[in-house]
């Protein structure tokens, strides 16, 4: 956020019914966002929504410095996140829902503070970012310790940190679930459920996108959210696993179809994700137990920088076939998959069809130990 003294008032009201959404008839709905400044602020001031993790200009109003009150208006359907931009750039993130949002920013401190007025869905939003930027935080510093320790050799430590992790993620994972089946479908829930990796909850999926569809030609945010879901059906076990070509550390260019007659293990990592390099040591050591019975390895890169994307593949001994965009998140083959997060897996059989996904690299051998002997 950018430095503003300014102090902000922003009454939200979005008329919306919930029985309609369950019903799965979608409402015409108007809001109004009104909005007092301490001053008389000279610029403009813009609206956007936020729709997968960027954001939509909605509606923009000119300031003469004359005025310290303003409004916008405009139709939604279903609620959104939006962020306001004040006069001289400070941005506040909010929810829109059924009920009248306050939203008051205090910029005379030098890292500006907003704060909400009490809402279920802001309530819902904020009680899941704080357990996500707690888990974020301690989990940080976990992984620095775990680097440390790894270089150092130390084994019981790096054994220590792996488990703490593990602990805490399945802690984070619990907290959501029990947030989510509390609360009512919203965009929220879809946030929720972004954050949980919704594909290893199938149930989930089908109710989201059973409730949801129906709104999905009234909000980006929603329709992405519907073609992950109907994406994830089309990578199930049995099917064919979706074709692709992405060029190989060595200018080459190279995809899955690549690998006929044999078992073909997809790895999505990046040299940036300590969890990727964590279980990179035994993905080693089962490639060297099965390579030459029939198994091989296409991993697929979400780094951006090249350099470090090769290094990291020479340091961890990663000795079979890798390809990437060099795109990050945006990679091609990790949209063409629905990769929420890394490090993330998918075993092809002989014939290119998917066998299994979402394992953990411990169960990969268990795996190839029933299918290749």
């Amino acid at each position: 956020m950018k430095q503003l003294l300014l102090f902000l008032v922003l009454s939200t009201v979005l008329f919306f019914s919930c029985d309609k959404m369950q019903e799965g008839k979608p409402s015409d709905n108007n809001f109004k966002i009104s909005c007092k400044t301490l001053f008389k602020p000279k610029g403009i001031v813009k609206l956007f929504e936020v729709i997968a993790g960027n954001q939509k200009l909605i509606d923009s109003i000119k300031l003469d410095g004359l005025i310290d009150t303003f409004s916008f208006v405009g139709r939604q359907d279903i609620g959104g996140f939006y962020v306001l931009e004040t006069a001289r750039g400070q941005e506040c993130l909010f929810a829109l829902d059924t009920q009248k949002l306050t939203i008051t920013i205090d910029g005379s401190l030098e890292m500006p503070v907003f704060t909400a007025s009490s809402t279920k869905i802001n309530d819902y939003y904020y009680k899941i970012e704080k357990l996500k930027s707690n888990f974020n935080v301690l989990v940080d510093s976990m992984n620095q310790s775990y680097i440390i320790a790894q270089n150092m050799g130390d084994k019981a430590l790096v054994q220590q940190l792996e488990l703490s992790i593990d602990t805490l993620t399945g802690a984070l994972y619990y907290a959501l679930k029990r947030d989510f089946y509390a609360n009512p479908i919203s965009v929220v829930s879809i946030h929720t459920a972004n954050i949980m990796g919704y594909e290893s909850e199938p149930a989930l999926n089908d109710s989201l996108s059973t409730v949801l569809a129906p709104f999905a030609d009234k909000s980006l945010y929603i329709k992405n959210f519907v073609d992950s879901i109907e994406k994830l059906r089309q990578l199930k076990v049995g099917n064919i696993a979706p074709k692709f070509q992405q060029a190989t550390n060595d200018g080459r260019k190279l995809g899955p179809e690549d690998f006929k007659g044999k078992v073909v293990l997809l790895d999505f990592w990046a040299s940036w994700c300590v969890p990727c390099r964590r279980a990179n040591p035994e993905v080693v050591k089962v490639y060297k137990k099965y390579k030459d019975k029939g198994f091989a390895i296409l991993s697929i890169s979400l780094d951006e920088d090249g350099g470090r994307w090769k290094e990291a593949i020479k340091a961890d001994g990663l000795s079979w076939d890798h390809v990437s965009d060099l795109k990050g998140w945006d990679n091609e083959v990790a949209k063409l998959y629905n990769v929420q997060e890394i490090p993330a897996a998918f075993l092809l059989d002989r014939q290119g069809k998917i066998i299994a996904f979402g394992f953990h690299a411990d169960e990969l051998d268990k795996l190839l130990k029933e299918i290749l002997q």
